[in-house]
């Protein structure tokens, strides 16, 4: 008779034979979502759980990455590194871009009737200069992947952790701001480059036996405290009530420090949010395919982050901002669906 299968722990592999878990494809979609809302314009005063949010997004994403790294990529020679990080980061990278500026140029066209070539010229040449704030995250992973590789080749396992504490600790002391100069993301890789160490190492046998032992209930607990905890740190150390928007993805404020223990507090409550969730096909479809997502919603960014400058039937768009960024946001997951399909039949092995 086979033994009983605890409830608690079926939320942790969908497939067990891939070694798929649903509160990594969970997290990673609320990290994405977090993404499009922060992109939104939805940076006023007002918008306080969102600034909040802002602080952590990005550090969930990148530790959901190194989560999912596999370890003979990391233990390999530099080369397998650069290889897979050219294919999976680097080209994906340019191929959105190039789109990017194509329908960069059609909105001023449409809306604008800017037709001349030396308008058309100029939009490009500022959509050259503004697209990698957008895309950074692409040429950010193979950076943080390669400096990841460097620390696990030539420094001891116990020294790895602390030693990528110190060097984000560092690039974030220096305030270092994400501008879109940042050569290679190398910058931007890190002040991050805790967060991917971190998760790389939670994906392990020891860490993983022991989730099956959460309880739900306690979960739960964990995540109201947790989340509570860390918007009250952020907006105590962090954060001066006015987010600087020139920050961009990260919010480091004057304590680097507590950023840092804020960020990590409310990941432990997305994560027990995330523990609490149920299968989902649409979570494993929109975490594995996180970059074509993110292509799609900067390829019509210019139309939905510019509803003031549109006017249709005589009324300004920006009446309904509301509905337009939740149909922006439902828009660049559903769209994603028929451009896999596309990409993968023009670039196979980028797009798999």
């Amino acid at each position: 008779m086979a033994a009983p299968i605890d409830s608690r722990a079926e939320n942790l592999s969908i497939n067990p034979a891939k070694s798929r878990y649903d509160f990594i494809d969970w997290m990673k979609c609320i990290t994405i979502t977090l993404i499009l809302l922060w992109h939104l314009d939805m940076r006023d005063t007002q918008y306080t759980i969102i600034h909040w949010m802002s602080c952590f997004r990005m550090p969930m994403f990148f530790l959901c990455a190194g989560f999912l790294t596999k370890k003979a990529k990391m233990t390999g020679p530099i080369g397998g590194i650069l290889s897979d990080g050219f294919k999976k980061y680097i080209c994906p990278y340019f191929i959105f871009t190039a789109l990017y500026l194509l329908n960069y140029a059609a909105y001023y066209l449409i809306f604008h009737k800017q037709k001349t070539l030396d308008q058309i010229d100029l939009i490009l040449v500022e959509a050259a200069w503004g697209y990698i704030v957008p895309l950074w995250f692409l040429i950010t992973m193979f950076s943080v992947r390669v400096y990841s590789w460097a620390l696990l080749k030539f420094v001891g396992r116990a020294w790895v952790l602390p030693l990528a504490f110190a060097i984000s600790m560092a690039f974030a002391a220096t305030k270092f701001k994400p501008l879109p100069h940042d050569f290679l993301g190398l910058g931007k890789a890190g002040i991050i480059l805790v967060f991917y160490i971190l998760g790389y190492y939670l994906n392990s046998k020891k860490v993983l036996d022991s989730l099956k032992r959460i309880n739900k209930t306690a979960a739960f607990a964990v995540f109201v405290v947790a989340c509570a905890i860390s918007y009250f740190l952020y907006y105590a150390y962090v954060c001066d009530g006015a987010v600087s928007v020139s920050v961009r993805a990260f919010d480091l404020g004057e304590n680097t420090f507590m950023f840092y223990v804020t960020s990590l507090i409310a990941m432990v409550g997305v994560f027990c949010f995330s523990y609490l969730l149920p299968k989902s096909r649409i979570a494993v479809w929109i975490s594995k395919n996180t970059i074509i997502i993110f292509g799609m919603h900067i390829v019509f960014f210019s139309y939905f982050s510019n509803f003031e400058t549109i006017v249709f039937k005589g009324r300004s768009l920006e009446e309904y901002r509301g509905f337009l960024n939740a149909l922006y946001i439902a828009g660049a997951m559903v769209l994603s669906v028929p451009t896999k399909f596309v990409l993968h039949k023009i670039f196979p092995k980028i797009f798999p």
